[in-house]
């Protein structure tokens, strides 16, 4: 499954999150919108760090998967963090008890 999400933030930084999903976990996270991240090459590094998690990750937890990609390069995100962006896919991939989490 797949999923696009968009998400102005507070601070008016807009977020595109392109997700891909099965039943049980999150295969591929891309990354884009208008903050910064320096240095950009962060980025592979960030979206590696977003692969093959459960979907009931909390949102703690995918914060520090994140930090710690972070870390490699001495990466600084700008006008977004790190709580948001685990905030967002944490939200947008919780299971769910609704018939769009099962194939019939």
């Amino acid at each position: 499954m797949q999923l696009q999400l968009t998400h102005k933030t507070p601070g008016g930084k807009l977020v595109r999150l392109q997700i891909e999903y099965s039943h049980f976990d999150v295969e591929k996270v891309k990354i884009a919108g208008d903050f910064f991240l320096h240095p950009e090459e962060s980025i592979g590094d960030l979206e590696g760090a977003l692969i093959h998690f459960s979907r009931d990750i909390s949102v703690e937890r995918l914060m520090q998967k994140m930090d710690a990609a972070l870390a490699i390069r001495s990466a600084q995100l700008v006008g977004i963090d790190t709580r948001t962006l685990a905030t967002l896919i944490c939200t947008a991939i919780k299971p769910t008890e609704s018939t769009n989490d099962f194939d019939y």
